[in-house]
């Protein structure tokens, strides 16, 4: 996708100003980006995380990663490690089928 209809398509389609002034990014550098179509891969991921997208979603729409980047093992592993104990006790219940 181009990087300029991708941010065009971003929730409530910002002006360049508002998407500057939610992220921090310099109304004149967010500017050029979009006029040269070329938006570098950390302002997709402040502009994701501004306006409540995945920045892994907004990488993926913009060409800088492929979903066959992710092995499904690599993320399982990332979760359990990062899961608390509720969360990891909570999908034990589930699969056992008991409240």
């Amino acid at each position: 996708m181009k990087h300029a209809d991708w941010f065009s398509e971003l929730p409530s389609s910002p002006s360049i100003r508002a998407a500057s002034k939610k992220t921090g990014i310099q109304v004149t550098t967010l500017a050029r980006q979009l006029n040269r179509g070329t938006i570098p891969a950390e302002n997709v991921i402040k502009l994701c995380q501004a306006y409540g997208k995945s920045p892994i979603t907004g990488l993926i729409e913009t060409g800088y990663i492929s979903p066959q980047n992710f092995q499904k093992s690599d993320i399982i592993v990332y979760a359990l490690q990062n899961a608390t104990n509720q969360q990891i006790a909570n999908e034990f219940t589930r699969r056992l089928g008991t409240d």
